[in-house]
Order: structure tokens, then C-alpha cells, then sequence
């Protein structure tokens, strides 16, 4: 049995969405995390595999290993909400991922979200949308404390999504635009940037809310030219989202060096994605050609790694 989960990009409202402002969160659906169950009558315990970090753990061992406690939350947390038990012996499950860790593509969350999935799988249990966005919001927590949603949201979903913590998230169905993540390998805790964040708003209120306020306009200027396939406007609405975020002091050199790379090689707009202070950017082409030069540029620039994208109206479906 085998489940996957895409990575997710924020392409506008970073650090607003905290503040109850609207962003806009899509899928990359081109990296995933991967879940496999096997059946295999020959073990006495179940184990639990994660290959990312060469752990193979039994589940009849009292201690976890601190890099699959994440795994073994997610199997107790369905355990609790499916009132169903899982067989003592004779199976083993496999987790790996393709999505770079702390660099704003949800790595955590892809995780949660594609364990649910497998469990419910392999108990041969119905797993709504709307319940696997809660039991990985609550894995989440585990993991990050106090969440926004957006990411298991997105990556629940597997399409784009207008996120607002007060209002909840809703689909929408972009036309066809061409993206280039570059990662610039440098990993930051997202709770930490926020907590900076924070620090500064409470030093510096008025200026920090008009700062978030014009962010969420941004998004919701950005929902209008994904739907109406307005690449030029959208462009132009990454490079304003990009300077605001600039303003909340959450650049950093190492992606301003790869945003301006992209837009020198012919890039529509570029920012970074995520809380920011490393991890990853992302440029609009207007192509898929025209992605697959500029990703050649930012790898030639010292990004560590480089993925292409397209959003298009489905995507994820």
C-alpha cells in the first residue's frame, strides 16, 4: 500500500497569515513524501522504517528514537480516532521524503499528512478531505506548536488554496503559470522567524500592521491574477510581496543574491517562500523553457537545489 504528499509553496502573505491576513498557499506536486505498507508474515514485531535517517525501529521497543517520534504520534493519533487497532505483528512501515527540510516547502506537514493517509489505507478505513486536515493540523502542533493550518491545509488538498485563519481556506482554479524554486540550503525553524517577527510588531505595532495589511492585499490581488491568468501582474505582485517582507526584515543575502539572479535572467517576479532567513525562493518564467534556464542560472548562482513547477487549473487533482 502506498500513499504520497506533494510540497507547498506560500506564493503570497508570509508572516500576515499570522495576523489573520488572507495568502495564498499552492501544491508542488513535482516533490513529495512517500509512505509504503508491506505485509510481511515473517515479522514478529511491527516496524516502523524511516530512510531519510537509516532508522529501522520495532514498535514493542519502549524508547523512540527522537527522529520518528513525529511517526509514532501520527500512528497514536489514529489509533485514537479511528477505533481500530492495528495488527501486533507482520508488518512494516516505510517513510521517505524528497522535500527539503526548513526551507518553506512543508516538509513537516507533507510528513503528517502522508502518514494519515497510509494508516487510514492500511485499516481500509474512509478518509474525508476535511478530517485529514484536521488530524495532520494536529500532528502539526506536535511539531510546530501553534501552526497557521495553511500548510496541511495545501498539502491535504493537493490544489491551491486563499488561506485566512479566521475564515478557513478556500479552493480556487488558477490558469497555467511556470515556477522555479531555488533552495538556498541554508535550514531555519519557522517558529523562530515568527517569534522574531513578533518581537519586532510589539516594539513597532502601527508600522508592522500597515506592513501586513498591504501584504494582504497583495494576496488577494494575486488570487485575481492566478484565476485570470494575469502573469505580468503576477509577477509584479511577487516583487511588491518580496519588498514587504524585506521591510519585516525576513530576507536574508543568500536569497536576495538567487531572486536577483532570476529576475536579471528574464524571471516575470521572485521572492522568497516561507518565514524566511534562508530556505527557498521562487520565480514566475513564462515558460516552461523559460524555468528550466532560469533554475540553470540559480544552480549556477549556488542554489543547493533547484525544483520546476507549473500551477495549472486541477493541479493536484
Amino acid at each position: 500500500m502506498k500513499a504520497t504528499a506533494p510540497a507547498k509553496i506560500i506564493l503570497f502573505g508570509e508572516h500576515a497569515v499570522v495576523y489573520n491576513q488572507p495568502a495564498i498557499a499552492i501544491p508542488v506536486n513535482d516533490v513529495k513524501a512517500f509512505a509504503t505498507i508491506e505485509t510481511d508474515a515473517n515479522l514478529d514485531d511491527p516496524v516502523v522504517r524511516a530512510d531519510d535517517f537509516g532508522i529501522e525501529h520495532s514498535l514493542n521497543k519502549k524508547s523512540v528514537p527522537g527522529k520518528i517520534e513525529h511517526i509514532m504520534k501520527a500512528l497514536n493519533l489514529v489509533r485514537e480516532n479511528s477505533n481500530s487497532g492495528f495488527p501486533d505483528k507482520g508488518w512494516r512501515l516505510s517513510v521517505s521524503s524528497k522535500i527539503p527540510v526548513a526551507r518553506g516547502m512543508g516538509s513537516s506537514a507533507a510528513i503528517s499528512v502522508v502518514l494519515i493517509k497510509i494508516f487510514f489505507k492500511y485499516l481500509k478505513l474512509d478518509l474525508s478531505p476535511s478530517r485529514l486536515i484536521d488530524l495532520s493540523y494536529e500532528l502539526e502542533k506536535f511539531h510546530h506548536g501553534t501552526p497557521s493550518g495553511i500548510d496541511n491545509a495545501v498539502i491535504s488538498l493537493g490544489a491551491p488554496i486563499l488561506f485566512q485563519k479566521e475564515k478557513g481556506f478556500k479552493v480556487f482554479h488558477p490558469k497555467t503559470f511556470h515556477f522555479v524554486i531555488g533552495d538556498t540550503g541554508i535550514g531555519k525553524k519557522t517558529a523562530t522567524v515568527v517569534k522574531d517577527v513578533a518581537a519586532r510588531y510589539r516594539k513597532a505595532m502601527a508600522s508592522y500592521k500597515a506592513i501586513f495589511e498591504a501584504i494582504g492585499s497583495v494576496a488577494n490581488q494575486g488570487l485575481d491574477a492566478l484565476s485570470l491568468g494575469q502573469h505580468k501582474k503576477l509577477g509584479r505582485l511577487m516583487n511588491l510581496n518580496q519588498s514587504l517582507l524585506d521591510e519585516l526584515g525576513v530576507s536574508s543575502p543568500e536569497l536576495e543574491h538567487l531572486i536577483h539572479t532570476a529576475l536579471e535572467n528574464g524571471a516575470l517576479g521572485a521572492k522568497l517562500c516561507g518565514a524566511g532567513k534562508g530556505g527557498c525562493m521562487v520565480a514566475l518564467a513564462d515558460s516552461i523553457e523559460h524555468a528550466e534556464k532560469i533554475s540553470v542560472k540559480l544552480s549556477e548562482a549556488g542554489a543547493k537545489q533547484t525544483f520546476v513547477t507549473t500551477l495549472k487549473r486541477g493541479n493536484g487533482k
